[in-house]
């Protein structure tokens, strides 16, 4: 009985492991960038792609509304 269970615990923890792995790498593939520039605006954290014109010195990140 032991045997079984063990079988069975790591059969269904390698199947949540390989959904979880499936779900970083779309994540990674499809919505990191755009992750980290949100969180980086709203963190207010400033780069230079923020920057419309080479002109602009400012350096005040505001809300998107």
């Amino acid at each position: 009985m032991d045997y079984e269970t063990n079988s069975v615990i790591d059969s269904l923890s390698g199947w949540v492991m390989h959904k979880c792995e499936q779900w970083r790498d779309h994540y990674e593939s499809n919505y990191s960038e755009r992750f980290d520039e949100y969180y980086r605006l709203w963190r207010g954290i400033w780069a230079a792609e923020d920057s419309l014109r080479a002109s602009e010195r400012s350096r005040l990140i505001t809300p998107d509304i």
